[in-house]
């Protein structure tokens, strides 16, 4: 580029030099044969303008060789600036795996669940207590059951529980494969190689970035998904202790303004107390 702008300025200039040497051609012969000099102010006045524009457009085009000069020597300067970038250098952490102790069996394959995402349902199972079949729960009124709200919050927990179990290991798989992803890319960033810091490929590298962040974000939903859906399993637990607090005391209040609380024949009932 600043090849080319050289070669214009001298291109002008020739131009200036040639159309100037008009002004000092030799005497021309007059029409009628006299050694007069024909001279035509009209003529020179326009001679005059065009070397000013021509001036005017060498001023111009010396300002943005100037100008031109100046961004290559920042681009430069900004270059060799950034040669050596291992001060950027940072450092993750790493998600630690599951390491629960088993005295008897009741975690023989927790560690598994969580960390790789194998046998979560036994994983599960040997580490509740299940709930026993019981005819009486098909009786009770659907929505009004102390017991029914009890086995509905047993099964939420159940889900959510093994739910969780799965989404952690797969976190835990994810960072591991995603982190040998990022030190390459680390490395290819903080390269001194020339090769290494085109344009072309520092574009690159921000893409691979870029969807790195994407796929992270993917998994920290997941997460916070999963976190939410057990808040709601918990919050479910508590409104039901609430609510069965709340059914006792109701209860309770009725059965004193319905029944007498004074006490009476209380002779005749020890007299007539029978303790088989």
């Amino acid at each position: 580029m600043m090849a080319n702008q050289r070669h214009r300025v001298f291109t002008i200039a020739g131009v200036i030099v040639v159309t100037t040497g008009f002004l000092f051609t030799p005497p021309a012969k007059a029409i009628f044969g006299f050694g007069d000099i024909v001279f035509d102010p009209t003529a020179v006045g326009k001679l005059v303008q065009q070397i000013r524009q021509y001036e005017q457009m060498v001023q111009s085009e010396m300002q943005l060789y100037q100008t031109t000069k100046t961004q290559y020597e920042m681009l430069k300067f900004n270059l060799e600036q950034y040669t050596n970038k291992q001060f950027w250098k940072t450092w993750g952490v790493a998600l630690l795996r599951s390491n629960v102790g088993n005295r008897y069996g009741e975690t023989a394959v927790w560690n598994q669940a969580v960390n790789y995402g194998q046998a979560v349902p036994t994983a599960w199972s040997l580490a509740t207590v299940p709930v026993q079949t019981g005819e009486f729960l098909a009786r009770e009124p659907l929505g009004n059951s102390s017991h029914l709200s009890s086995l509905a919050a047993v099964e939420i927990q159940d889900s959510t529980g093994q739910v969780s179990m799965s989404t952690l290991a797969a976190v835990r798989q994810q960072q591991q494969t995603n982190g040998q992803a990022i030190n390459q890319l680390e490395q290819a960033a903080l390269s001194g190689n020339p090769d290494d810091n085109t344009e072309i490929k520092q574009l690159n590298l921000l893409n691979a970035a870029q969807l790195q962040n994407m796929r992270m974000q993917q998994g920290t939903q997941a997460v916070q998904a999963e976190i939410l859906e057990q808040l709601l399993a918990a919050n479910l637990d508590q409104r039901n202790l609430h609510a069965n607090a709340l059914n006792t005391a109701t209860k309770a209040t009725a059965y004193q303004f319905s029944e007498p609380t004074a006490p009476a024949n209380v002779g005749a009932a020890l007299t007539n107390y029978d303790p088989q």
